[in-house]
């Protein structure tokens, strides 16, 4: 009997404790998928339900990280402007090198290019293809490839964006990414 009523109140004990800490990795992951699988407006909802959550300066990456994904969405839904709003909260420092630098740069000159302020926006990718090199993920430097090819398309110059298509191609393969490869 004595213990039926310790493991009961154990098992009491665990249902009235704190939550578990929200997981950003696991919701990121999890946005990020929705959003390959073009569930834009959940990976959208999960990134505004999380991103209040994200204060403490220890969260401050994983901050950058879904800002960033929620700019993605909102270029991939067509609305750079709300993009740009995203991204112009959040900007990188100008001597930072890392994923995130190269990630603004690219999403800003993805809205740029949907805005049609050309100029800008093929400053904004040949930066980001400059730096992602630097980076640790090797898939980066397709994903800048693929956004110039889109940006070639529209100014209708083809043999960069051919160039620049067959480039983020084998970047993609090299990398093993298969979204990209599609």
């Amino acid at each position: 009997m004595k213990i039926r009523r310790a493991l009961l109140l154990v098992i009491l004990m665990a249902g009235c404790g704190a939550r578990a800490p929200h997981e950003p990795d696991r919701i990121y992951q999890n946005a990020r998928q929705q959003f390959r699988q073009g569930k834009l407006r959940e990976a959208l909802a999960e990134a505004d339900r999380t991103l209040p959550k994200l204060g403490s300066e220890s969260e401050r990456a994983w901050r950058r990280r879904f800002l960033l994904l929620k700019s993605e969405v909102l270029v991939a839904l067509e609305k750079p402007v709300e993009a740009l709003q995203v991204l112009d909260r959040d900007a990188p420092a100008a001597v930072d090198g890392s994923e995130s630098r190269v990630r603004w740069l690219l999403l800003r000159g993805r809205a740029k290019t949907l805005t049609r302020e050309y100029t800008e926006a093929g400053e904004l990718l040949d930066e980001a293809l400059r730096l992602a090199p630097g980076t640790s993920d090797p898939a980066l430097r397709a994903e800048v490839q693929l956004m110039r090819t889109s940006f070639f398309r529209r100014r209708q110059h083809w043999t960069p964006m051919e160039a620049s298509a067959r480039d983020a191609l084998e970047l993609a393969k090299r990398s093993g990414d298969t979204y990209l490869e599609a």
